[in-house]
């Protein structure tokens, strides 16, 4: 079979010139616009899946994790910081109930926040009067209730006001004014959900906002009273309504900084109780532990310190006393600290107290305006400007009044603050 050459079937005039003519440019056309399209969509589809969608999987599940992770991390947080809710969940609140009706010098309120919780708080009055005028009152004189003394206390992360009706009515024959105390939301039968601090701070606010709007209080006979927990909530409530006068209970710097004075004890050997509501024991002293062991544990303190902040703070449930308390102080607000050096839980690394005395004596620049010593004097104003009472016997949750002198010195300065 004899092969056949296209070169012979192409005609004469398409591979050679025409003759007589001369030679033309031959002319190449531009490929089609959609092929090109359609290599640049393949070219981004290749790039999209191979690179860009894994990475964007990857985001999203980094995102949808970290943020699992931070819902779960918060409720632990919230229900170790905010003990009470998960202590008072079930409480048989009836026999309270009855228990309020059947008293001469209780009287039981609510409030509404701004973010529509209702609170359930208590009165114990000074005297069987004072009730008899509340619950006389229409809520139309405010001037009635105008010259009663009212003592705002903010509880504890495991405290309930059900279960502290004696310790009210005797706070409120002692300190010669009236007791309120309510429950934080989700606690016992306050509604509503705690999501961070800022949620406490608001339930503060709302009571005294009660105190000062609804019955008719003036700030000047009102003093806010917190303990431990309550006592942070209360110094960041006071700081933003300019209240005249607080008194902090065995509180702390703040969380992150309660967390570091721990581990600064711990590390120094000192372990403490094993049973947080334990009796005071008795410390080990920082000149007992070595200059190597005290420097590495102030270090190990302010790593943990520095870890716990930075999980707080992402939680929203950090609270910083301390800043409180200098904007209290700077505002001339009458302060008082009653502090426990045998406390179990508040060690001496996360003391307000102590944290505000160092605050005070690092703060010292060279200006040639103010000289050191003037400014160490002004230190040195400052710190007498806070009274402080150390209950020398006692521990975190132990009364305060088992050191007699000392409680007596706090129960006469809440008698001076309302007599000023």
């Amino acid at each position: 079979m004899t092969s056949i050459s296209l070169d012979n079937h192409i005609p004469n005039s398409v591979c050679e010139p025409i003759s007589g003519t001369k030679p033309q440019t031959i002319f190449q056309a531009c490929a089609l616009p959609r092929f090109e399209s359609e290599k640049r969509c393949l070219t981004a589809k290749v790039v999209v899946l191979t690179v860009l969608f894994p990475l964007g999987l990857a985001y999203l599940a980094w995102k949808v994790t970290a943020w699992a992770i931070g819902k779960i991390v918060a409720l632990g947080l919230k229900y170790v910081i905010l003990h009470s809710i998960m202590l008072y969940r079930n409480l048989d609140l009836k026999p309270y109930d009855k228990e309020i009706e059947a008293s001469l010098k209780l009287s039981r309120i609510q409030a509404l926040t701004s973010d529509n919780c209702l609170l359930q708080g208590v009165i114990a009055w000074n005297n069987k009067e004072d009730k008899k005028t509340f619950e006389a009152w229409d809520g139309t004189d405010k001037l009635k209730l105008k010259n009663q003394k009212f003592v705002l206390y903010v509880g504890a992360n495991a405290e309930c006001y059900q279960i502290f009706f004696p310790q009210a009515l005797q706070q409120a024959q002692e300190f010669k004014a009236n007791i309120l105390r309510f429950n934080y939301r989700e606690v016992a039968d306050s509604n509503g959900v705690a999501s961070c601090a800022t949620d406490l701070v608001t339930d503060t606010h709302t009571m005294y906002e009660y105190l000062i709007r609804h019955l008719g209080i003036p700030k000047e006979n009102i003093l806010v009273y917190g303990r431990s927990l309550g006592g942070g909530i209360a110094a960041q409530m006071g700081a933003i309504d300019n209240i005249n006068g607080i008194v902090l209970e065995s509180s702390f710097s703040s969380i992150s900084g309660c967390v570091g004075g721990r581990v600064e004890s711990w590390v120094k050997g000192d372990r403490g109780p094993k049973d947080f509501f334990a009796k005071a024991e008795k410390t080990k002293r920082s000149e007992d532990v070595s200059l190597t062991r005290r420097v590495w544990a102030r270090r190990a303190g302010s790593v943990a310190a520095f870890f716990a902040y930075q999980l707080l703070q992402a939680c929203n449930w950090e609270i910083d006393t301390l800043e409180a308390l200098m904007t209290l102080q700077a505002k001339k607000a009458t302060v008082i600290l009653a502090t426990a050096p045998l406390d179990s839980i508040i060690r001496e690394g996360g003391s307000v107290y102590k944290a505000w005395k160092r605050s005070l004596d690092g703060y010292v620049k060279i200006d040639p305006v103010n000289p050191v010593e003037e400014q160490f004097k002004k230190n040195e104003l400052l710190k007498q400007s806070i009274f402080n009472i150390k209950f020398p016997s006692i521990g975190h949750n132990e009364p305060l009044h088992n050191n007699g002198f000392e409680y007596f010195m706090l129960t006469k300065s809440i008698q001076d603050f309302f007599r000023r």
